[in-house]
């Protein structure tokens, strides 16, 4: 169940840092520098029905033929804020951080006034609900890297 969460905000954050990234032909992207927070919430859906490989070049995995299941998380741009000062919290100082980690959160389970329970969000695989009340990771940039 954890190895398919990570998965899922791996793809959902690939997607949303890939719509801001050049794509190179024949190269697949080239990693460039997040410059956001996000704020993965629960997501309710089907399984796509697809069968993709994936490679993560950094670690050297060539994972084939892997069966995408149903969505776990959907995660959107978020800004942080110092609740002592204030002030905002910059998410990539040195504008050096291509990767992700993710830490669990404890939120309110009520949206706040006005926010809808629901939204919708749509991807290469298709389209689920999302559900505001089930906030659960918290994604800043990092680096990762191998021993």
């Amino acid at each position: 169940m954890k190895r398919s969460a990570v998965l899922a905000i791996v793809v959902a954050i690939g997607g949303l840092a890939l719509s801001t990234a050049p794509a190179y032909a024949g190269a697949g992207g080239s990693p460039s520098p997040l410059t956001s927070f996000f704020v993965c919430q629960g997501v309710t859906g089907d399984s796509p029905g697809r069968t993709v490989n994936i490679t993560v070049p950094l670690l050297g995995l060539n994972l084939g033929s892997v069966k995408i299941g149903s969505a776990s998380l959907a995660c959107v741009f978020a800004q942080l804020f110092d609740p002592a000062t204030g002030a905002e919290i910059s998410p990539n100082p040195g504008n050096t951080y291509a990767d992700l980690k993710c830490y669990a959160i404890s939120t309110k389970r009520t949206p706040s006034g006005g926010i809808p329970a629901t939204y919708n969000v749509e991807d290469v695989f298709g389209a689920d609900d999302v559900r505001t009340a089930e906030t659960r990771y918290l994604c800043a940039p990092a680096t990762l890297t191998l021993p």
